[in-house]
């Protein structure tokens, strides 16, 4: 029997955000990676949306954080702190996860996106 794991979204977000983690939950649903089973963002900070990856024993780990005002994601190394460097935009990292699980798709006859 396999345990089910939920996902949680805040209520308040908008829609490019909402897609970028749908994006993301999709290539996590591919099994590329054994610990991510998926994305949520369940914290809004001043600055900052949360965005955490939950691992396969259902325990979440701050991932990347989102600026409310730019969008500009960072990567998280603390408690709300990131690293100073961007990673990208919501919208370039919804379009990179995209291309990542077509391209995992179309190489992987036994996967099927949902």
């Amino acid at each position: 029997m396999t345990d089910t794991i939920s996902i949680n979204l805040r209520p308040d977000l908008d829609t490019d955000i909402r897609t970028l983690v749908a994006a993301m939950n999709e290539n996590a649903a591919t099994g590329k990676s054994s610990s991510h089973v998926g994305f949520e963002v369940t914290e809004s900070r001043r600055k900052y949306h949360l965005l955490n990856a939950v691992l396969s024993n259902g325990q979440r780990s701050g991932l990347f954080l989102i600026d409310r005002n730019t969008h500009v994601i960072y990567q998280s190394i603390g408690y709300g702190k990131t690293n100073g460097r961007p990673l990208g935009t919501v919208a370039s990292m919804t379009v990179a996860y995209k291309a990542a699980t077509a391209t995992y798709a179309a190489t992987h006859a036994t996967y099927s996106a949902v």
